[in-house]
């Protein structure tokens, strides 16, 4: 049993708190960011594979709103699990249960 949500334009998508889990997954690291802020923000990259002269300078760019990240020093794009993918070399089930993020659906989902 899937339980999805349908959006204003009728596609499907999973209930899942992405600004959460980005937030587990920047403490996890040690990213230092700023709480009550929403919208883009640039933060280090914890990803110490993607850079070759550290990053000194803030390359990531995160949005606690809607979860997203775009690092431009090594290219991460998506959301918390990309961070963790990359930096750990494992895949998208290993990253999820690093995270410790139960999927818990809500009532005004849809049950396929």
């Amino acid at each position: 049993m899937m339980t999805v949500r349908r959006t204003s334009k009728g596609q499907k998508t999973m209930n899942d708190d992405r600004g959460g889990i980005l937030l587990k997954v920047l403490d996890q690291y040690g990213v230092k960011y700023k709480t009550g802020r929403n919208g883009w923000q640039s933060v280090s990259c914890p990803n110490p594979h993607g850079h070759v002269h550290g990053d000194k300078t803030p390359s990531m760019r995160i949005n606690i709103t809607n979860g997203g990240v775009i690092c431009h020093g090594c290219s991460i794009k998506g959301s918390g699990y990309d961070i963790i993918m990359a930096i750990e070399g494992c895949d998208f089930r290993t990253a999820r249960d690093k995270v410790g993020v139960a999927y818990t659906p809500t009532d005004s989902e849809f049950v396929i």
